[in-house]
Protein backbone atom coordinates (compact mmCIF):
# COMPACT_ATOMS: atom_id res chain seq x y z
CA UNK A 1 0.00 0.00 0.00
CA UNK A 2 2.83 2.62 0.91
CA UNK A 3 4.65 1.68 -1.95
CA UNK A 4 1.65 2.00 -4.32
CA UNK A 5 1.13 6.08 -2.59
CA UNK A 6 0.97 7.94 -5.39
CA UNK A 7 1.27 11.74 -3.33
CA UNK A 8 3.02 10.76 -0.40
CA UNK A 9 6.54 9.11 -1.04
CA UNK A 10 7.70 6.13 1.34
CA UNK A 11 11.30 4.57 1.95
CA UNK A 12 10.70 1.59 3.61
CA UNK A 13 12.97 -1.03 5.57
CA UNK A 14 11.42 -4.62 6.88
CA UNK A 15 12.61 -6.52 9.76
CA UNK A 16 10.97 -9.69 10.67
CA UNK A 17 11.83 -9.67 14.21
CA UNK A 18 11.62 -6.93 17.42
CA UNK A 19 15.38 -7.79 17.95
CA UNK A 20 16.48 -6.63 14.52
CA UNK A 21 13.80 -3.95 14.73
CA UNK A 22 15.39 -2.71 17.26
CA UNK A 23 19.06 -2.43 16.15
CA UNK A 24 17.68 -1.08 12.82
CA UNK A 25 15.92 1.65 15.13
CA UNK A 26 18.42 2.55 17.18
CA UNK A 27 21.50 2.68 14.40
CA UNK A 28 19.03 4.35 11.36
CA UNK A 29 17.48 7.89 11.55
CA UNK A 30 13.17 7.02 11.14
CA UNK A 31 10.00 8.53 11.05
CA UNK A 32 7.57 6.16 12.03
CA UNK A 33 7.89 2.56 13.08
CA UNK A 34 4.80 0.27 11.66
CA UNK A 35 4.76 -2.27 14.42
CA UNK A 36 3.23 -5.29 14.22
CA UNK A 37 2.22 -6.86 17.57
CA UNK A 38 2.78 -10.40 16.69
CA UNK A 39 6.51 -11.34 15.91
CA UNK A 40 8.65 -14.38 16.59
CA UNK A 41 10.62 -13.23 19.28
CA UNK A 42 7.76 -11.05 20.97
CA UNK A 43 3.91 -10.78 21.01
CA UNK A 44 1.76 -8.60 22.66
CA UNK A 45 1.62 -5.53 24.52
CA UNK A 46 4.99 -5.83 25.54
CA UNK A 47 6.89 -6.19 21.77
CA UNK A 48 5.46 -2.43 22.15
CA UNK A 49 6.92 -1.66 25.55
CA UNK A 50 10.25 -2.84 24.57
CA UNK A 51 10.63 -0.99 21.39
CA UNK A 52 9.52 2.02 23.68
CA UNK A 53 12.03 1.43 25.71
CA UNK A 54 14.64 1.83 23.35
CA UNK A 55 13.84 4.20 21.30
CA UNK A 56 10.80 6.29 23.06
CA UNK A 57 11.40 9.30 20.32
CA UNK A 58 10.02 7.84 17.02
CA UNK A 59 6.25 7.29 16.89
CA UNK A 60 4.49 3.68 16.38
CA UNK A 61 1.81 3.07 14.97
CA UNK A 62 -0.02 -0.74 16.30
CA UNK A 63 -0.80 -3.08 13.91
CA UNK A 64 -2.67 -6.09 15.25
CA UNK A 65 -5.77 -8.72 14.48
CA UNK A 66 -9.08 -8.10 15.01
CA UNK A 67 -9.07 -10.26 18.24
CA UNK A 68 -6.47 -8.15 19.47
CA UNK A 69 -7.88 -4.67 19.34
CA UNK A 70 -8.21 -4.51 23.05
CA UNK A 71 -4.54 -5.31 23.34
CA UNK A 72 -4.01 -2.64 20.58
CA UNK A 73 -5.74 -0.04 23.06
CA UNK A 74 -3.42 -0.85 26.09
CA UNK A 75 -0.58 -0.09 23.64
CA UNK A 76 -1.99 3.68 22.79
CA UNK A 77 -2.69 4.22 26.47
CA UNK A 78 0.78 3.63 26.62
CA UNK A 79 2.06 6.39 24.13
CA UNK A 80 1.26 4.54 20.77
CA UNK A 81 0.44 7.03 18.73
CA UNK A 82 -2.27 4.55 16.42
CA UNK A 83 -3.29 1.10 15.97
CA UNK A 84 -5.08 -0.40 12.83
CA UNK A 85 -6.82 -3.46 12.63
CA UNK A 86 -5.33 -6.04 9.72
CA UNK A 87 -7.91 -6.58 7.18
CA UNK A 88 -9.67 -3.07 7.58
CA UNK A 89 -6.84 -1.18 6.10
CA UNK A 90 -6.66 0.52 2.39
CA UNK A 91 -3.81 2.75 1.41
CA UNK A 92 -5.79 6.30 2.60
CA UNK A 93 -6.20 5.70 5.54
CA UNK A 94 -3.09 3.65 6.06
CA UNK A 95 -0.86 6.99 4.99
CA UNK A 96 -3.15 9.21 6.99
CA UNK A 97 -2.65 7.03 10.11
CA UNK A 98 0.37 7.86 9.40
CA UNK A 99 1.06 11.07 8.84
CA UNK A 100 -1.51 11.89 11.53
CA UNK A 101 0.82 9.84 14.05
CA UNK A 102 3.89 11.90 12.93
CA UNK A 103 2.32 15.39 13.76
CA UNK A 104 0.93 13.99 16.81
CA UNK A 105 4.16 12.75 17.94
CA UNK A 106 5.25 16.02 17.04
CA UNK A 107 3.00 18.08 18.78
CA UNK A 108 3.33 15.74 22.17
CA UNK A 109 6.88 16.38 22.72
CA UNK A 110 6.94 20.07 22.03
CA UNK A 111 4.37 20.06 24.91
CA UNK A 112 6.55 17.94 27.11
CA UNK A 113 9.37 20.31 26.37
CA UNK A 114 7.43 22.63 27.85
CA UNK A 115 6.06 21.26 30.96
CA UNK A 116 9.53 18.79 31.39
CA UNK A 117 11.90 21.35 30.94
CA UNK A 118 13.00 25.23 32.09
CA UNK A 119 12.27 27.79 29.57
CA UNK A 120 15.60 29.95 30.31
CA UNK A 121 17.76 26.94 30.48
CA UNK A 122 16.55 24.11 28.76
CA UNK A 123 17.13 22.48 31.71
CA UNK A 124 15.02 19.52 32.96
CA UNK A 125 12.09 20.82 35.58
CA UNK A 126 11.06 20.04 38.63
CA UNK A 127 8.62 17.38 37.14
CA UNK A 128 11.35 15.81 34.99
CA UNK A 129 13.66 16.07 37.97
CA UNK A 130 10.98 14.12 40.12
CA UNK A 131 10.44 11.68 37.46
CA UNK A 132 14.26 10.59 37.70
CA UNK A 133 14.70 11.16 41.34
CA UNK A 134 12.01 8.26 41.34
CA UNK A 135 14.07 6.21 38.43
CA UNK A 136 17.03 6.67 40.44
CA UNK A 137 15.56 5.61 43.40
CA UNK A 138 14.30 2.09 41.79
CA UNK A 139 17.88 1.05 40.50
CA UNK A 140 19.22 2.11 43.52
CA UNK A 141 17.27 -0.23 45.70
CA UNK A 142 17.38 -3.36 43.00
CA UNK A 143 21.50 -2.80 42.51
CA UNK A 144 22.17 -1.74 46.34
CA UNK A 145 24.06 1.78 45.29
CA UNK A 146 23.73 5.03 45.99
CA UNK A 147 22.61 8.38 45.09
CA UNK A 148 23.74 11.97 45.62
CA UNK A 149 21.80 14.80 45.58
CA UNK A 150 23.55 18.17 45.29
CA UNK A 151 21.76 21.86 46.07
CA UNK A 152 23.82 24.41 44.62
CA UNK A 153 23.81 28.46 44.34
CA UNK A 154 25.71 30.52 42.98
CA UNK A 155 27.42 32.86 44.81
CA UNK A 156 27.47 37.06 44.17
CA UNK A 157 24.67 36.00 40.91
CA UNK A 158 23.04 39.55 42.13
CA UNK A 159 25.84 41.36 41.49
CA UNK A 160 25.85 40.23 37.43
CA UNK A 161 22.13 41.41 37.66
CA UNK A 162 22.55 44.52 39.37
CA UNK A 163 25.64 45.45 37.28
CA UNK A 164 24.93 44.26 34.03
CA UNK A 165 21.41 43.91 34.10
CA UNK A 166 18.93 40.93 33.63
CA UNK A 167 19.49 40.36 30.12
CA UNK A 168 23.06 39.47 30.66
CA UNK A 169 22.19 37.55 33.93
CA UNK A 170 20.04 35.49 32.05
CA UNK A 171 23.12 34.81 29.08
CA UNK A 172 25.54 33.83 32.04
CA UNK A 173 22.64 31.52 33.64
CA UNK A 174 22.06 29.85 30.14
CA UNK A 175 26.34 29.24 30.02
CA UNK A 176 26.49 27.85 33.35
CA UNK A 177 23.65 25.41 32.84
CA UNK A 178 26.16 24.31 29.80
CA UNK A 179 28.59 24.15 31.88
CA UNK A 180 27.27 21.83 34.86
CA UNK A 181 25.92 19.25 31.81
CA UNK A 182 29.20 19.06 30.42
CA UNK A 183 31.01 17.71 33.74
CA UNK A 184 27.89 15.47 34.45
CA UNK A 185 27.40 12.05 32.92
CA UNK A 186 24.79 11.86 30.77
CA UNK A 187 23.03 9.21 33.23
CA UNK A 188 23.17 12.31 35.96
CA UNK A 189 20.58 15.48 35.91
CA UNK A 190 21.03 18.69 36.50
CA UNK A 191 17.61 21.40 37.22
CA UNK A 192 17.51 24.59 37.57
CA UNK A 193 15.29 25.24 40.77
CA UNK A 194 14.44 29.12 40.07
CA UNK A 195 16.57 32.17 40.21
CA UNK A 196 20.47 31.05 40.63
CA UNK A 197 19.83 27.33 42.31
CA UNK A 198 20.17 23.97 40.58
CA UNK A 199 19.75 20.61 42.09
CA UNK A 200 21.80 17.74 40.92
CA UNK A 201 20.63 14.08 41.08
CA UNK A 202 24.08 12.08 40.43
CA UNK A 203 22.72 8.23 40.68
CA UNK A 204 24.90 5.01 40.65
CA UNK A 205 27.57 6.09 42.95
CA UNK A 206 29.74 3.64 44.95
CA UNK A 207 32.11 5.95 47.12
CA UNK A 208 31.85 9.24 48.39
CA UNK A 209 34.90 10.00 46.11
CA UNK A 210 33.28 9.77 43.00
CA UNK A 211 31.15 12.82 44.15
CA UNK A 212 34.28 14.63 45.93
CA UNK A 213 35.28 14.19 42.06
CA UNK A 214 32.13 15.62 40.74
CA UNK A 215 31.89 18.26 43.23
CA UNK A 216 35.17 19.90 42.89
CA UNK A 217 34.46 20.34 38.97
CA UNK A 218 31.31 21.59 38.94
CA UNK A 219 33.58 24.39 41.54
CA UNK A 220 36.09 24.54 39.16
CA UNK A 221 33.84 25.16 35.81
CA UNK A 222 31.66 27.96 37.75
CA UNK A 223 35.42 30.02 38.79
CA UNK A 224 36.49 30.26 34.86
CA UNK A 225 35.54 33.96 33.85
CA UNK A 226 32.29 34.70 31.72
CA UNK A 227 34.44 37.11 29.25
CA UNK A 228 32.10 36.51 26.28
CA UNK A 229 29.38 38.21 28.34
CA UNK A 230 31.94 41.38 29.47
CA UNK A 231 30.97 40.05 33.11
CA UNK A 232 34.09 41.07 35.09
CA UNK A 233 33.02 39.63 38.22
CA UNK A 234 33.89 35.97 39.12
CA UNK A 235 31.26 33.71 40.02
CA UNK A 236 31.40 30.50 42.51
CA UNK A 237 29.31 28.30 43.70
CA UNK A 238 28.09 26.63 47.67
CA UNK A 239 26.91 23.27 47.50
CA UNK A 240 25.18 21.04 49.60
CA UNK A 241 25.62 16.98 49.15
CA UNK A 242 22.83 14.55 51.07
CA UNK A 243 23.17 11.31 50.00
CA UNK A 244 20.62 8.19 49.82
CA UNK A 245 19.25 6.30 51.52
CA UNK A 246 22.06 7.21 54.69
CA UNK A 247 20.49 11.09 54.69
CA UNK A 248 17.13 10.88 53.52
CA UNK A 249 14.63 8.45 51.64
CA UNK A 250 12.23 10.81 49.84
CA UNK A 251 13.08 14.22 47.79
CA UNK A 252 12.00 16.58 49.51
CA UNK A 253 13.96 15.10 52.70
CA UNK A 254 17.23 14.87 50.61
CA UNK A 255 16.45 18.43 49.38
CA UNK A 256 16.09 19.45 52.76
CA UNK A 257 19.59 18.26 54.20
CA UNK A 258 21.28 19.17 51.35
CA UNK A 259 20.38 22.80 51.95
CA UNK A 260 21.34 22.51 55.51
CA UNK A 261 24.66 21.25 54.41
CA UNK A 262 24.40 24.05 51.40
CA UNK A 263 23.68 26.91 53.52
CA UNK A 264 26.73 25.81 56.32
CA UNK A 265 28.95 26.29 53.14
CA UNK A 266 27.85 29.80 52.55
CA UNK A 267 27.99 30.57 56.43
CA UNK A 268 31.65 29.26 56.25
CA UNK A 269 32.71 31.71 53.26
CA UNK A 270 31.33 30.05 50.14
CA UNK A 271 32.97 28.45 47.13
CA UNK A 272 33.29 25.07 48.69
CA UNK A 273 31.18 21.79 48.86
CA UNK A 274 29.86 20.15 52.50
CA UNK A 275 27.98 16.92 53.33
CA UNK A 276 25.14 16.60 54.67
CA UNK A 277 26.21 16.07 58.63
CA UNK A 278 23.34 14.81 60.53
CA UNK A 279 25.30 16.20 64.21
CA UNK A 280 26.38 19.71 62.28
CA UNK A 281 23.26 20.31 60.25
CA UNK A 282 20.86 18.56 62.79
CA UNK A 283 18.12 16.39 61.79
CA UNK A 284 16.90 12.68 60.47
CA UNK A 285 16.64 10.61 57.59
CA UNK A 286 13.33 9.98 57.04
Amino acid sequence: MLEKAKYTPFYISFADSLSTGIQYATEWPLDIILLDLDLPDSSGVDTYLRLKLQVPEIPVVVLSGFKDEEISLIAVREGAQDYLIKGQIDGNLLIRSLRYAIERKRAEDTIKKLAYHDSLTGLPSRTLFNDRFAMAMADSKRNDRKTALIMLDLDNFKEINDNFGHDTGDEVLKEVSARLIRVLRQTDTVCRIGGDEFALLIPEINTKETIDEVARRILEVLRRPFTEYKVQETISGSLGIAIYPDDGKTLKTLVKHADMAMYEVKRMGRNNYLFYQPAVNGGNPE
